[in-house]
């Protein structure tokens, strides 16, 4: 009996205190919810659009406000507004203020106001002008950047960029209008106010946005401790109002994108699928049919480019190809033909003019030059001929060929020219555009055999990325266009996918070998270009050959006079060859003309023979092509031994074979096989008598490395050279002694390069600058050159760079005077 009354009295205790606890809890949760409607509350707002701000009815507006305004007229809360500037934290502690309308929450400032949980999150982002040189955020790390009087502004702001010049505005408005108006070169401001700004019809011409890598900013109502509650109230309102989609009507009315802010995406997906969810469905099956629709013809239309596009690369491939097997047996002949055509000249050099024999050498040695011509013909098809661009205008060159192209095509044939006046030049072998020419008339001439017409027309015309497009392998820009139509039989589909095979020709045997076309199509290709055709049976055909035309063209070089007689002398040659007729040719040559000739079979052995002979070898003659050491490798080495020796290169390749090598640029000295025992000892001697120094070469560098090693590279070819750590040393000098070239950097202490550019044009306008810069990705280069500069380097610069970029400028006109 006494246990059951005991554990009666705990049950009765124990519903004693759930009843008083739940009494005490249904009082605070009346109380937590009861709203003095009596009391306004002064609430703060800035001037930060569009979150808060003065409208033009004297009103406060914006985004937070009305947020708020809804939030506290649904909870009966009346609120007056009061404008204030400066910190929001302090009037709050002071009293002057019950709440704040938008804070940006941190830790620190919890500790002084009451912030409730976020109810908006906004991403700080810059604002630049879109024509301005800022890409990124490194680029403004000392720019001038436009941002709001608040301290949270700076303090953000100071953290990503210490070194940036600050320019304080009272709205993200006018920060925006800062940067417009060139007060300063970006804005900081939220993602909200960068929206607006791009969404104006102007500003999204004039602005671009650079993301700021700042974390996100999570914005609640801050009050004082005594209104905590109230606030929270209000905070717990608008997750209400997410709930019904009335804040993302409020957000949608502002013009935002409701993806900037987390429960405005929600609020507003829910809205809209209340509201669309019908049209929705219906749209998006016409969608999805539309979508089938646009797939199937992009797949059929991409079906059809993919198939062209595999013809063209197979034509490309088998081109290629052919190209590599031609270029491979024109080397070999050019040696065999070297050999040839060298010791018939050495037998005619030694012949009376009645021997019996000599007339049978002049056969072979005709024979020889026609071998030459065919492998020049081979070359070219491959791309591995020597070329010499220059600036050449194309209708100089027709009016040129006009006379002689009269001769070829006859009487019965009419020959118009239309020539644009306005033509671009081009830089091109003027030679061999000229055999271009002369080949497609001579097939226009078999085309018409009871006569026709022949029409030569010159024109500009800028490619497009459309063309570009529909034509693989075709650079856009501006062109000079070279036609040659005729009226003639024309040529079926069949005949036109193989006119520029080697060895085709539709001709009877024994007219034709076949190389006309594909040599033209080798020229053209080999000279930067490219070339089409169009023809149909019975219409006659068109052919447009396409040479790029530079924005600036360098002047030409004036001509060399020709060699008529070549003396000989006694210095001494290092000869390598790896061919043992080629080289035993070479030595007997330069043998007979004086020379001390030492042999060499390689790049090692001509190496071993320089460090044992005791005297100082004048000049390296090696072939370019050898096994285990290069030409341009075994001179570099060469050197480092001999820095004052003199270099000639000898090979039956050229173009890309030696133009990966370095070695087809400006004042590079070359000699093409065949060669003849004159041309080789005229070349010879017109290197080993040129004067010492190339010219006076000024480096202006602050790094102490850069400057060695340019001093070094360019006095190894010759050059006298001086140096100066600066701009200003650079000019002390160029005032006191004749130079014929400035290399400089730009990014230097004291006088920049680009300063010191501009002196030098004021002061000495025909002194010739290389502007050298890898700051900033060389973006001052471009400045440099409007400036003044005749070239520009970006670093790491290489040594052949350096060298043909030097030869070329020393090479070119004087500069034009203001």
């Amino acid at each position: 009996m006494r246990s059951f009354a005991l554990n009666g009295w705990v049950r009765g205790a124990g519903i004693a205190v759930a009843g008083v606890a739940l009494a005490v809890a249904g009082w605070l949760a009346l109380g937590r919810h009861k709203v003095d409607t009596r009391r306004v509350y002064r609430i703060g707002y800035a001037s930060d659009a569009p979150f808060h701000f003065r409208g033009n009815d004297d009103n406060p507006a914006g985004l937070a406000v009305e947020l708020v305004q809804t939030a506290a007229r649904r909870r009966g809360i009346r609120l007056e507004w009061k404008q204030v500037a400066g910190s929001a934290i302090d009037p709050i502690r002071r009293g002057d203020l019950d709440f704040w309308v938008l804070l940006t929450i941190r830790p620190e400032r919890r500790k002084l106001v009451h912030l409730t949980d976020p109810y908006l999150l906004t991403e700080t982002c810059f604002l630049v002008r879109a024509d301005g040189p800022f890409q990124n955020l490194e680029q403004i790390q000392k720019a001038r950047i436009s941002v709001l009087d608040f301290g949270i502004h700076r303090t953000i702001l100071k953290s990503l960029l210490p070194e940036m010049k600050p320019v304080i505005v009272d709205s993200s408005r006018e920060a925006v209008a800062a940067v417009s108006e060139g007060r300063a070169d970006a804005a900081y401001v939220d993602q909200f106010a960068a929206v607006t700004a791009l969404l104006a019809a102007d500003a999204r011409k004039a602005l671009r946005v650079i993301p700021s890598h700042a974390p996100r900013g999570l914005m609640g109502l801050a009050s004082s401790f005594g209104a905590a509650e109230v606030a929270d109230q209000l905070r717990d309102e608008m997750t209400a109002m997410t709930g019904d989609g009335t804040m993302a009507l409020i957000v949608e009315r502002w013009g935002f994108f409701p993806s900037l802010t987390t429960e405005a995406v929600e609020g507003l997906t829910t809205a809209r699928k209340r509201v669309r969810w019908l049209a929705m469905g219906a749209t998006g099956l016409l969608a999805l049919l539309l979508l089938t629709t646009w797939l199937w013809l992009t797949l059929r239309r991409q079906t059809e480019e993919r198939s062209k596009l595999e013809q063209q690369l197979q034509q490309a491939q088998k081109l290629e190809s052919i190209g590599r097997l031609a270029g491979g047996v024109a080397h070999d002949f050019n040696n065999l033909l070297t050999i040839i055509n060298g010791y018939t000249d050495l037998l005619l050099s030694e012949m009376k003019p009645g021997d019996t024999l000599r007339n049978h050498a002049s056969e072979i040695r005709k024979a020889g030059e026609r071998g030459a011509g065919l492998t020049q013909q081979l070359l070219a098809f491959s791309r591995k001929q020597i070329i010499e661009p220059k600036p050449v205008n194309l209708n100089a060159l027709v009016a040129d060929s006009e006379n002689m192209l009269r001769r070829v095509m006859g009487e019965d044939i009419e020959i118009l020219t239309l020539c644009d006046a306005s033509l671009r030049q081009v830089v091109a072998d003027a030679g061999q555009i000229n055999q271009v020419l002369l080949n497609l008339a001579v097939n226009a001439r078999d085309a018409m055999p009871s006569g026709g017409k022949l029409i030569i027309e010159t024109t500009n015309i800028d490619l497009g990325a459309s063309y570009v497009d529909r034509h693989p392998g075709v650079a856009s820009g501006p062109y000079a266009v070279l036609a040659v139509t005729d009226n003639g039989a024309g040529m079926d589909q069949q005949t036109l996918q193989r006119i520029f095979d080697p060895f085709f020709t539709t001709k009877e045997q024994g007219r034709g070998t076949g190389l006309g076309l594909s040599t033209a199509y080798g020229i053209v290709k080999q000279n930067g270009g490219f070339i089409s055709v169009y023809s149909e049976p019975g219409k006659g055909t068109a052919f447009r050959i396409y040479l790029p035309a530079p924005a600036r063209v360098p002047a030409a070089a004036k001509e060399a006079d020709p060699v008529v007689t070549v003396v000989g002398g006694s210095e001494t040659i290092l000869l390598v060859e790896d061919q043992p007729e080629v080289r035993t040719l070479a030595a007997k040559v330069l043998t007979s003309y004086g020379y001390h000739v030492l042999e060499g079979a390689h790049g090692e052995d001509a190496l071993l023979l320089a460090k044992l002979h005791p005297e100082d070898i004048q000049l390296l003659l090696t072939d370019v092509i050898m096994p285990g050491m290069t030409g341009r490798e075994l001179a570099e080495r060469l050197k480092q031994l001999n820095p004052a020796v003199k270099v000639v290169y000898m090979s039956g390749y050229s173009g890309n074979a030696v133009t990966y090598q370095g070695l087809l640029d400006p004042g590079v000295d070359y000699v093409p096989k065949p060669f003849t025992a004159l041309s080789l000892a005229g070349k010879v001697r017109e290197v080993l008598s040129r004067a010492g120094p190339r010219g006076t070469i000024l480096v202006v560098d602050d790094e102490t490395g850069i400057r060695q090693l340019f001093e070094q590279l360019l006095t190894g070819e010759g050059y006298e050279v001086l140096s100066a750590t600066n701009g200003a040393e650079a000019l002390q000098i160029v005032r006191g002694r004749d130079l014929d070239l400035v290399i400089t950097d730009l990014v230097m202490p004291e006088s920049e390069g680009i300063e010191t550019i501009r002196a030098i044009r004021s002061e000495q306008p025909n002194l010739k600058v290389i502007a050298v810069s890898g700051a900033f990705e060389g973006q001052f280069l471009q400045s440099a050159a409007l400036l003044g500069a005749c070239a520009t380097l970006l670093k790491p610069v290489g040594r052949d760079q350096l060298l043909s970029t030097v030869r070329r400028v020393l090479s070119t006109a004087p500069l034009p005077t203001a």
